[in-house]
């Protein structure tokens, strides 16, 4: 406990307190507000308040209330535009909460080809496994989507009528069920539009382009307001080549022309010379970004039906299509003098291995193809009881569909052509030019296909309202009940000139109902009636939920809140709570498939050479793909505390500090640490089998046919180049994380005689993390080396009349490195962006016309250097972009 009441005490120099209204219902107050807040204590009504505001903060059921206990963290509707974020995960990418996107350029990152969604990830939880982070608009669940994962995708949200966003990065299980670990983004859309907004920005940098286009318009009345919104949005590829920053550290030799293995003597063709070989960087013609096309349509509607009756309608549709480039196919096989085009490497040579490429019949790379449809509706209508009580009954429908198409070699085909005898059977690696066409299109004309549809239907009511009253305030109570019921559907496996391999395919569905209690107190025991110096307000507030699945059981989550306010312009608060993550409704379809790498991306310091003399990165590591399936929910308990400050004698000024501690056991995930050292440590030894028989590969139960090889026999057809490893990379029950650290906030608006300047900084900072790969075994220390524990964001800016300006740096500090050639620190990455907007105030096609300029990476930083891989870490960034816009109302 030293170090928490250490922290705390620090806290108290560097806290915060917030700066935007958590009740502002309006545009124009989003806008008016400081663009980025820790607002979770005084932005709301306490609750002693005679006048209850209807809006419902992310982090509580009950109306006008802050959360209690709980921080919150807004990005309102002016921090959005500065970003020049042209799609809602771009707006992701700048909070460094969310770990596993900031400072980089949000891309995928399920490890799923069929899913082209980024997943945000609070505080980088479970970054291989489940969805540890809750996805919510306007308080409902999205559908997820994917092929062999569950996704929701924020981008359905075109980022123009998003009035703010809410991040609660604290665990919410007991009010929102699974998911819910690491903390809830819920994305908080426009209420009313009156009028047409069209939007348009551009940008550019080197080797690539971004483009979209925003139109809105709608109608307010008397009892109500409705309003439709279309975005289009596309993006370019990006290549490795087209960045330096990208580069194969270790080359390959599977090039054009190829190079011959002979034991451990290489020859290069055409020349043959002993000791020389072909080296080619495969990462030139792979895409870092993909390029993409996105059309998204959105309505809102609010209408008072009668006096005591709302409606309120939000409906959407999105349909993404992504192509990601592939590098070109590359293999490297075992050829016999059998084969008519064999060439000996030496007089005598009866047998080789070939390592070379299909570039010249593919082409430098090959194109991916991913298409997602998604649609949804949420009708809630809200009924006045009598006093302040309110009854609200939302509805929830939601359906996506994936469709990937992911060219690949056919390992079959191409053994048999290996072996063929006759030039018209035979394949050419020397030279594939020379092959028969028919024999090339049996082996090219292939792919990786998947199709999957999810839908999640959902029902809920609640009631809130005050309980009695205390000398403190009014008790306020909520409570509820939910039900919801998913389905997925997929289609998997490989097709051969557009046909599916029905024996290879997986084929299945799962659907799951969910039944759910809920409810929500908070008790304040002192407020504005019977507070006194040292206890101005003092708030209880306890909440649960109880969670009954078809599938695999129930459970049960609380969490309890105090905030404590010893003066006016200080608050004090604390929470501890229990969350847990249901298996994806993919999981419980468990395939098990091995995959062929054809080499070893990760070897052991005492292996790099098999006993045959050849390096042992060229022989291959095969995984065991798939899903366990006795996959259990992974579960956490979480505390933080905190402190918010909001002095009065330096007005515009607010302080934030949060300490937070997450413990979270049964972990869903593939056990996997990018540290070596850990990595080949006693603690993964269960899921590593260092040269196996191939017995052992055969004993895989309940396994597809091997992808990636014609046989699992066939692996073993060359002593010199069998399976270096056979890695267990299932999705299970690892083990657990047990992480603490601090987020603080720091934030200055003073208006000036001629108009304003404010200066923010933001960030988390990671003290400890430790991860148990099996349960009972002795924690490791994943901060000793290759992970950052600091993520910041800093900016200053001014309104000068109708101009406004504004400077971000956007930091990701340096780590250590272990196991990395030549290299023992990476360095930090910075990055700086610039915004600028001129408002034209003009009469006539001038009236409410904006002009934008964003410069992001102003001084074209590349991200920091690694030697290994693809040659950098830390983050990821398009260059230097220049963005242009403009916004017209009418």
């Amino acid at each position: 406990m030293g170090a928490l009441f250490a922290t705390t005490a620090m806290l108290t120099i560097a806290a915060a307190s917030p700066a935007l209204s958590q009740v502002a219902t309006s545009d124009q107050a989003a806008s008016e507000a400081p663009p980025v807040s820790n607002a979770g204590q005084q932005g709301a009504a306490t609750i002693g308040d005679s006048t209850v505001e209807e809006i419902v903060v992310t982090g509580t059921l009950l109306r006008g209330v802050a959360p209690v206990g709980t921080n919150v963290v807004t990005v309102n509707a002016e921090k959005i535009a500065r970003t020049g974020a042209v799609s809602t995960v771009d707006v992701l990418a700048k909070i460094p909460q969310i770990s596993n996107s900031f400072n980089r350029v949000p891309v995928s990152s399920t490890g799923d080809a069929g899913t082209t969604i980024y997943k945000p990830n609070i505080r980088n939880l479970a970054a291989s496994g489940a969805n540890t982070t809750l996805v919510l608009m306007d308080g409902h669940r999205l559908p997820g989507a994917g092929v062999l994962s569950s996704v929701p995708d924020p981008d359905v949200i075109p980022p123009g009528i998003i009035e703010r966003v809410e991040i609660v990065p604290d665990g919410g299980s007991s009010l929102y069920g699974s998911d819910a670990i690491g903390g809830v983004i819920n994305f908080i859309t426009r209420k009313n539009f009156d009028g047409v907004e069209l939007s348009s920005r551009y940008g550019v940098a080197d080797d690539y382009h971004q483009f979209d286009i925003n139109g809105t318009a709608g109608r307010s009345w008397g009892g109500g307001s409705a309003y439709v919104s279309y975005v289009y949005n596309e993006t370019g590829a990006v290549l490795g080549r087209d960045r330096d920053y990208v580069r194969q550290i270790t080359p390959s030799t599977s090039c054009a022309p190829g190079t011959i293995l002979v034991g451990s003597n290489t020859y290069a063709l055409p020349g043959l010379v002993p000791g020389t070989a072909n080296r080619c960087d495969t990462s030139d013609n792979a895409g870092i970004f993909p390029a993409q096309k996105r059309h998204s349509a959105f309505v809102g509607l609010n209408q008072q039906l009668a006096d005591k009756v709302t409606l309120d309608v939000r409906g959407f549709y999105t349909r993404r299509e992504t192509t990601t480039y592939l590098d070109q196919f590359r293999s490297s096989k075992t050829i016999t003098a059998a084969n008519p085009f064999f060439i000996p490497a030496t007089p005598g040579n009866t047998s080789q291995t070939i390592n070379f490429s299909y570039g010249p019949v593919v082409g430098p790379n090959v194109a991916a193809h991913t298409k997602l449809d998604e649609w949804g509706l949420t009708p809630e209508a809200t009924f006045k009881l009598g006093g302040d009580w309110r009854l609200k009954v939302l509805g929830n429908y939601g359906h996506t569909t994936t469709r990937n198409i992911q060219p690949g070699l056919n390992a079959v085909a191409e053994a048999a052509a290996l072996a063929g005898v006759t030039t018209a059977t035979a394949l050419n690696p020397y030279d594939l030019t020379k092959t028969s066409p028919s024999v090339l299109n049996g082996i090219i004309n292939y792919d990786a296909y998947g199709r999957a549809k999810q839908d999640l239907y959902n029902a809920r009511a609640i009631v809130d309202g005050g309980l009695f009253e205390l000398p403190g305030g009014t008790v306020r109570v909520a409570a509820g009940a939910e039900f919801s019921h998913e389905k997925y559907s997929r289609v998997a496996g490989s097709r051969t000139a557009g046909v599916l391999d029905q024996t290879t395919a997986q084929i299945g569905e799962h659907k799951r109902d969910t039944k759910s209690l809920f409810g929500e107190v908070a008790v304040p025991i002192f407020g504005s009636e019977n507070g006194f110096t040292g206890m101005r307000s003092l708030t209880l507030a306890a909440s649960g939920r109880y969670d009954d699945y078809s599938d695999f059981g129930s459970t049960f989550n609380p969490k309890v809140g105090l905030t404590w306010k010893p003066v006016t312009a200080v608050s004090i608060r604390g929470n501890y709570g229990e969350s847990f993550n249901a298996p994806s409704m993919p999981d419980k379809v468990p395939q098990v498939q091995l995959q062929n790498l054809g080499f070893s991306p990760f070897v052991r310091p005492q292996d790099t050479v098999s006993p045959f003399g050849v390096p042992t990165l060229y022989r291959p590591t095969v995984l065991i793909a798939g899903v366990d399936p006795n996959l259990r929910p992974q579960t956490a308990k979480t505390y933080s505390i905190g402190m918010d400050i909001q002095p009065a004698s330096i007005p515009g000024l607010t302080l934030s500090g949060t300490y937070y501690n997450i413990k979270l056991k049964d972990q869903i995930t593939i056990a996997f640490s990018s540290n070596t050292a850990v990595l080949f440590s006693p603690a993964y030894a269960r899921f590593l089998t260092f040269n196996p028989t191939q017995a052992q590969l055969a004993a895989i139960p309940n396994s597809l046919p091997i992808s990636g090889a014609a046989s699992i026999a066939a692996l073993y057809s060359n002593p010199a180049l069998t399976p270096y490893l056979l890695y267990d990379a299932r999705v299970q029950n690892v083990g657990g994380v047990d992480q603490d650290g601090i987020d603080f906030q720091a934030s200055y608006v003073k208006p000036t005689s001629f108009g304003s300047i404010n200066g923010n900084i933001a960030g988390t900072y990671i003290l400890n993390r430790e991860i148990t790969p099996v349960a009972g075994q002795a924690p490791l220390d994943d901060l000793a080396a290759n992970t950052s524990r600091l993520s910041l964001s800093a900016s200053v800016g001014a309104t000068v009349g109708a101009f406004t300006a504004n400077a971000t740096l956007y930091h990701t500090a340096g780590y250590k490195v272990q196991n990395v050639p030549s290299q023992s620190r990476v360095d930090a990455f910075n990055v700086v962006d610039l915004y600028f907007a001129y408002d034209v105030r003009g009469e006539g096609v001038y009236k409410d016309l904006s002009l934008t300029l964003n410069l992001n990476n102003v001084f074209d930083e590349d991200p920091p250097f690694l030697n290994s891989g693809t040659g950098y870490t830390s983050g990821s960034t398009y260059g230097r972009l220049v963005q242009v816009g403009v916004r017209k109302l009418f």
